[in-house]
């Protein structure tokens, strides 16, 4: 609010602003008006939206990190999902599910999800620098079938949540593709979202009215169409 105030004064000192004050008409308009200019140029930000996330994002256990040699430094935590709570921007994570991260650390991080996915408790153990290990409990989705993605249970399984996720987000995707994604999984719940969202769009909303009346035909349109009218 300092902040605020200070820069309405530095207007109201700008000779230049003058005439746009005396426009306003009252002395208190124009307070309004270098209130008003003041707040948003301030550098005070109310509801402002979190910067989007850095770093790769691995996968169900709802982090992202930017990815060393050896390690993985944790620069966003997704609200809740498994990591919320157990794990902070800023750690560092050494290893996974007992082995020391390095090689190709998505593959070696990967892995370890898939383990955990099929295991009983779907626990996935990560060690932290110094020392400390940190247990994220996964969802149970089981092991991937010798013929995955084809007849197996594990597959069915992240298509159905991933079409859970778009519906209830309404997160289509660049051109669409979500709504494609909803189709090919041939449930009529599914199909009947993609139904209503092209119908929602305004290319399927035409800008004619278009009749079969005796003074204008779809037909009689057509043609005046044609003929440039």
């Amino acid at each position: 609010m300092e902040t605020i105030m200070k820069r309405a004064h530095s207007f109201m000192k700008n000779k230049k602003l003058l005439p746009y004050l005396q426009a306003c008409g009252s002395s208190l308009r124009a307070a309004i008006v270098l209130l008003t200019l003041a707040f948003i140029m301030s550098s005070v930000t109310f509801a402002a939206k979190p910067p989007p996330p850095t770093g790769w994002h691995l996968g169900p256990t709802g982090f992202y990190g930017k990815l060393g040699k050896k390690d993985i430094t944790v620069t966003y935590v997704t609200k809740g999902s498994p990591a919320d709570g157990k794990i902070n921007v800023g750690d560092v994570i050494m290893s996974a599910a007992g082995k020391q991260l390095e090689g190709d650390i998505r593959k070696q991080i990967a892995a370890a999800i898939n383990t955990a996915e099929a295991a009983a408790d779907g626990s996935l153990v990560l060690q932290l620098k110094g020392g400390k290990d940190v247990s994220l409990t996964l969802q149970k989705l089981g092991a991937y079938s010798a013929t995955a993605p084809y007849d197996c249970k594990k597959s069915d399984a992240i298509i159905a949540n991933a079409a859970v996720h778009i519906v209830k987000n309404k997160d289509y995707g660049r051109y669409g593709f979500g709504l494609m994604g909803l189709m090919a999984t041939g449930e009529p719940a599914h199909l009947e979202v993609v139904k209503s969202a092209i119908h929602g769009m305004d290319w399927a909303k035409p800008d004619v009215e278009l009749t079969l009346g005796p003074e204008g035909s779809a037909w009689a349109y057509r043609q005046n169409v044609d003929k440039g009218d």
